[in-house]
């Protein structure tokens, strides 16, 4: 990490999270990550358990880990992770405020406490207050996990006083304040997060309508049948950003028309598919493997946080920069998930699997023939290639989200060299890497 940062106090930075202001907000993203409080760590990074929590650690890693636990736990996929971190370490970073010189929140008035209160004991107690009210709204079946915690951190689950000065009054009056101002935000919370947009695929599994839309796939069930695909959150274009006026802000509407069947650049980018496929080696099958964070793990959103994590424990933060550092990397992964389902629903673009079907049905092709199998020459055929995500192409959820700590790289790294790189022993891959 630099030494040379921008040098801009908490009272230039903070001021800028006014409620209200999409365009402050944005500056404000802009104007941490410029000053170091967001992070890199190369995509090589360490994996979750490589770096146990020092004995002086933040309770923001304590809630945070267990917002990483609860996420596949209860199953929580697609992009609806981004929001639930975005949520919690926004109500602890405005339960954080009243406690820090030039700091308000993003919801409510400010909470100003003298400067005799502004200990690391108060800062911890309403930082674990408003952690615990915005879990229990998000994974209520979590519940007796989070008492837990509360009780092992010498906190009371039960006090739900907002009306006071006290720390857990100010955590908990946050959380309040922050899940209010969340309820109507277009994530349809309060019905599990069911679609409100009506989304039905143009094609079918067997049929091909439109090779340029997305076409639901049948999956193995893992109980030996199969399931047909159904679009994960197709509503999500719809829900609030935290720094952008709309999710369709960054949306490029020529650039994605340019690659529509039956262009050359069509053919083009699925060829490509093809030949990386194939050219697949066993470093490239681990890093893929590596990132892939599917069922039973807490997704993308979630491995940036356990990145996050490690570089807080390897550089030592305090509870202030860890409420800076998830704040600023959560509501920024928020907003990526939300302009990246935009672009899905906008295009509801074809995946690769389904046109290279379409465009090589009966052809030989060569690629990456399955687990131990390596590269083979095979005839494509339906049924053929493996599995895609359940929604439409156009842009990777996955990147877009990769891009945020990477931007903070650029801004703040003098090394590009990577933070830590994890090692595969041979017979570890669930995919083959021979």
């Amino acid at each position: 990490m630099s030494n040379e940062r921008a040098k801009v106090n908490d009272s230039d930075l903070l001021a800028s999270s006014l409620a209200g202001s999409r365009l402050s907000r944005r500056t404000f993203l802009t104007t941490l990550a410029s000053a170091g409080l967001l992070l890199y760590v190369a995509p090589s990074s360490l994996p979750k358990a490589a770096s146990a929590a020092p004995a002086n650690a933040s309770v923001i890693l304590s809630w945070n880990e267990a917002l990483l636990d609860a996420i596949p736990a209860t199953r929580m996929g697609g992009p609806i992770p981004n929001r639930a971190l975005a949520i919690v370490h926004t109500a602890i970073y405005d339960a954080w405020t009243p406690y820090t010189e030039g700091a308000k929140p993003t919801a409510g008035a400010p909470l100003r406490r003298p400067e005799s209160e502004r200990t690391l004991d108060n800062k911890s107690e309403a930082t674990s207050y408003a952690a615990y009210r915005t879990l229990l709204d998000l994974f209520p079946t979590q519940k007796a996990s989070f008492d837990e915690l509360m009780m092992s951190l010498g906190y009371d689950p039960t006090d739900t006083s907002t009306g006071e000065v006290s720390p857990s009054a100010i955590g908990n009056l946050a959380a309040q304040r922050v899940l209010k101002a969340r309820r109507d935000d277009g994530s349809n919370q309060e019905n599990g997060y069911r679609d409100t947009t009506n989304y039905q695929p143009v094609n079918t599994p067997d049929q091909l309508i439109d090779p340029n839309r997305w076409q639901p796939l049948r999956v193995p069930n893992g109980q030996g049948g199969f399931i047909v695909q159904q679009f994960v959150a197709p509503h999500w274009d719809q829900v609030r950003p935290f720094g952008l006026s709309s999710g369709s802000e960054l949306r490029n509407e020529v650039a994605g028309m340019l690659k529509r069947y039956p262009t050359k650049h069509y053919v083009e980018q699925h060829s490509e598919v093809l030949r990386i496929s194939a050219e697949l080696d066993d470093r490239k099958k681990m890093i893929a493997e590596y990132w892939a964070d599917g069922p039973g793990t807490p997704g993308p959103p979630g491995h940036w946080n356990v990145i996050a994590q490690y570089v807080s424990k390897r550089d030592s933060h305090d509870l202030d920069r860890d409420v800076k550092l998830f704040f600023v990397l959560n509501n920024a992964l928020m907003d990526c998930s939300i302009t990246a389902w935009d672009v899905k629903r906008y295009y509801d673009s074809v995946r690769p699997i389904s046109a290279i079907r379409f465009l090589y049905a009966g052809k030989e092709v060569q690629a990456w023939g399955g687990p131990f199998l390596g590269t083979a020459r095979s005839t494509v055929r339906p049924g053929t290639l493996t599995s895609g995500p359940p929604s439409s192409h156009r842009r990777s959820p996955s990147s877009s989200r990769d891009t945020v700590p990477s931007a903070a790289r650029r801004r703040m790294c003098s090394s590009l060299s990577p933070a830590a790189t994890p090692t595969a022993l041979p017979g570890r891959s669930q995919r083959a890497p021979r």
